[in-house]
């Protein structure tokens, strides 16, 4: 298993990855899941549709020094694209923060190979190509061997 879906499964164990309560309170469907690089035609071919993508700069072999099981990983949050994008703008941004708050507060089991993520906080606004609003989250994970 890679270090991005360990993350990924860390992140799905509080259930915001099958769906979420938006800042209105409204259950929105989770982002369709991107793992390890951004796929720009997929963002382009799907504008009614949001996206999460975790990804791991650091896969080049380069541990942060010190820490050769350190890792500091990006998880990018991508709204609706098209003429849904500004009213999509502050859902996704919610979004981006209850799993920065998960991140936070909530610490993987015994059984993880990854045993602590420490978020760095959410960035952006940013936009794509395509008009999407974009959320990152930058977290430092740390994983057995």
């Amino acid at each position: 298993m890679t270090r991005i879906e360990r993350l990924r499964d860390f992140i799905a164990a509080s259930g915001l990855l099958t769906e979420f309560v938006d800042i209105k309170g409204d259950t929105q469907d989770a982002p369709t899941q991107m793992l390890d690089f951004v796929d720009g035609e997929k963002l382009a071919a799907n504008q009614g549709t949001r996206y999460i993508a975790i990804v791991d700069p650091s896969t080049n072999g380069a541990a942060i020094p010190l820490y050769s099981d350190e890792r500091e990983m990006s998880i990018a949050f991508f709204g609706k694209g098209g003429t849904g994008a500004k009213l999509d703008r502050r859902i996704i941004a919610d979004y981006a923060e209850q799993v920065n708050e998960y991140l936070r507060v909530n610490h993987p089991d015994n059984e993880s190979c990854m045993y602590k993520s420490t978020p760095r906080g959410v960035n952006g606004p940013f936009t794509n190509d395509d008009g999407r609003f974009v959320y990152d989250l930058r977290v430092s994970c740390w994983f057995r061997g």
